[in-house]
C-alpha cells in the first residue's frame, strides 16, 4: 500500500492547518504520529497510546505550543485489503520575530525619528506593514523621516506566517 502526502510541509506556529494524504482504498482509519505540543482539532479519536485516529485522510492540527523547526508528521493506515502501510514526512515550523530599534528625534518638532527592524525566523522575503500617527504607512523594512509618535508593523513571511510589533514610541527631544 502506498501513502502519498498532499498537505504543505511548513506551517505557522501559532496557526491551524489541515494535514491530508491521498486516501488508502479500503482504509478503515488513519492514524498519526504528531509532534510534541501538537493539538489535533478535528474530529478524532486516539487509540491506546494517545495517537489520534481519522476515519479520512486528514486531520486538523493546531501548532501554537510545537517548537520551531524540523518534526515529523506520520500516518498509518489500518482496515484496507493487504499489509497496511506508514508514511511519514517533514514539516517545517515556522515562527517570525522582530526586534526594533529606535532613533529619537533631535530636537522638539523635527521629523527625524527612525526604527530599524532586526527580523529573525520565518521564510524569506518578508513583506512589511507599517502604520503611525496621522495616518502614516510605508511597506519598507527600516522606516525614517519620522515625527513623534507611535508606530506598528506587521511582518509577513513567504507562507504567510505574520509578527507584528505595537507601540514602537519616537520620542523628541
Amino acid at each position: 500500500v502506498t501513502i502519498g502526502v498532499t498537505a504543505m510541509i511548513y506551517a505557522c506556529q501559532n496557526s491551524t492547518n489541515t494535514f491530508s494524504v491521498l486516501a488508502v482504498p479500503g482504509a478503515d482509519t488513519y492514524t498519526w504520529t504528531l509532534p510534541t505540543g501538537a493539538v489535533v482539532t478535528s474530529t478524532h479519536t486516539t487509540d491506546s497510546t494517545g495517537k489520534p485516529v481519522t476515519t479520512s485522510p486528514q486531520i486538523s492540527i493546531n501548532w501554537s505550543a510545537v517548537d520551531t523547526g524540523v518534526h515529523q508528521v506520520c500516518v498509518r493506515t489500518a482496515g484496507e485489503c493487504g499489509p497496511g502501510g506508514e508514511v511519514c514526512t517533514d514539516i517545517t515550523i515556522l515562527k517570525t520575530f522582530i526586534t526594533p530599534t529606535v532613533t529619537n528625534i533631535l530636537c522638539n518638532g523635527g521629523k527625524t525619528g527612525a526604527i530599524n527592524l532586526s527580523v529573525t525566523g520565518g521564510m524569506l522575503p518578508y513583506t512589511y506593514a507599517w502604520t503611525g500617527p496621522s495616518g502614516y504607512t510605508a511597506s519598507i523594512e527600516d522606516i525614517s523621516g519620522l515625527a513623534a509618535g507611535t508606530y506598528n508593523v506587521t511582518v509577513t513571511d513567504h507562507y504567510g506566517c505574520t509578527a507584528t510589533q505595537s507601540g514602537i514610541v519616537v520620542t523628541q527631544s
